[in-house]
């Protein structure tokens, strides 16, 4: 047998599970980073009273309520990171378990709006909804039977290495146009940059016998992509301000529509027993936000605002040959479930310059029977301040999230797989109003 039909055997067997349980529980959590500060400290309850240049992201309609020339920015800073993997390797319940630990700083959002007419307002924007890196190494000493990569071999112990980065930018333009006084209709434009890189390394093993009886052997099997994928996404929103200080807003993102992108995978498996093969390629590497639709109803008095955001996911179902997580599949199709997500806000006036902020939300998985072992919902809330004075309003506060899963495999030749995650973030950020119009 060739080496690369060697590699397809053992790769197509395996590989699949190998690859999708290592690599994170991250990729199909939609709301891993909220956009903009007032947003984010309401828990992304902002459809209905969208009032800053973040508006683009949530509802281009409400630009309309920024008036003069506005710059926002928020960051998430020094954001922890806590997951845990664990795979249950064999009968005897032993566990090999993966962690991974990181703070980083991920700037989320900055945007300029600018009312050029009394009824229009234009904005610019860079949007970042997900950002996420991943390393870990873990090795343990059980006995462990290799059908994950298409052996029947028992060896003596299992070594999982993984590293993944993953970056979805927005960049684009809206506007915001008051058809009447209370009801008012916008579109933003953005084009989605995502770019992602995975090395993932499995290797069963046999240490060598202190008597030199029993030689040491061993089978590993690696994948690597290096994806790059461009495309638009249109989006339209709706806000009508009612009496007594109700409002409601509607929000339509769209599928990504890609434009171009890039794929380049490697497969490399190697055997004391049996040899080694190799196998590489470029191919399309499509990366998608889906259809995204928002209700948001608000409230607004003097010194309260309460906001309710319901955000329902349309499901995913596009062709990805060789894609991160199933870099194996030639024929591979990539699918993800139609969900929900809700966030409700609460805003309180103190004082004429502080404002008490918080939020709770949940950012729900969509990973289908396909990655169910990546599939963990994650719930949250945040609490922080607002400061107001001379058009400068500065926030910041502390968000969390946590979720964790139970044991789950998608067929018998994988490993029973479970994560536990969790979040930390310091959120802080602005709006400046240079001048009002």
């Amino acid at each position: 047998m060739n080496p690369g039909a060697l590699l397809r055997r053992r790769a197509c067997v395996g590989l699949l599970l190998v690859v999708a349980s290592t690599a994170q529980a991250d990729f199909f959590n939609g709301r891993n980073l909220l956009i903009g500060e007032r947003a984010s400290l309401l828990g992304g309850a902002f459809t209905a009273i969208a009032d800053d240049a973040s508006a683009g992201y949530y509802n281009p309609a409400g630009l309309v309520q920024a008036p003069g020339f506005t710059v926002s920015a928020a960051a998430d800073v020094y954001a922890l990171y806590v997951l845990n993997r664990t795979e249950r390797l064999n009968d005897q319940g032993d566990q090999l378990n993966l962690a991974f630990v990181r703070t980083v700083i991920l700037p989320s959002t900055f945007a300029v709006s600018y009312r050029v007419h009394p009824r229009l307002t234009v904005a610019a924007h860079v949007f970042s909804p997900d950002r996420f890196r991943i390393s870990s190494l873990n090795s343990i000493e059980a006995p462990v039977v290799a059908r994950a990569i298409g052996l029947e071999q028992t060896y003596g112990g299992f070594s999982r290495s993984a590293r993944f980065d993953q970056q979805s930018t927005l960049y684009g333009a809206s506007a915001g146009f008051a058809v009447t006084d209370s009801f008012s209709v916008g579109v933003s434009l953005h084009y989605h940059l995502a770019q992602t890189s995975q090395a993932i390394t499995s290797t069963y093993f046999t240490p060598a016998s202190a008597d030199g009886s029993v030689p040491a052997d061993q089978a590993t099997l690696q994948s690597d992509n290096e994806v790059t994928s461009g495309g638009l996404i249109p989006q339209v929103g709706l806000l009508a301000r009612l009496p007594r200080g109700f409002r409601v807003g509607v929000n339509w993102q769209c599928e990504t529509i890609v434009l171009h992108s890039q794929n380049v995978w490697a497969l490399t498996f190697s055997s004391a027993a049996q040899g080694q093969a190799f196998e590489t390629g470029t191919v399309r590497g499509d990366t998608r936000y889906p259809h995204r639709f928002t209700l948001g109803l608000g409230w607004q008095s003097t010194a309260v605002t309460v906001a309710l955001d319901l955000i329902a996911y349309a499901p995913l179902d596009y062709d990805a040959p060789h894609e991160v997580l199933r870099t194996v599949g030639a024929g591979n199709r990539h699918r993800e479930d139609a969900h929900v997500d809700a966030s409700l806000g609460l805003e309180i006036t103190l004082s004429d310059t502080f404002v008490l902020r918080g939020g709770v939300f949940t950012n729900t998985s969509s990973a289908s029977a396909q990655f169910i072992e990546e599939r963990i919902n994650l719930y949250g809330g945040v609490l922080g301040l607002g400061v107001r004075k001379d058009g400068l309003e500065t926030g910041f506060g502390v968000m969390g999230q946590f979720g964790s899963s139970p044991f789950q495999r998608e067929n018998d030749q994988g490993f029973d797989t479970k994560w536990t995650r969790a979040q930390l973030m310091f959120v802080m950020g602005g709006s400046h109003r240079f001048f009002e119009k």
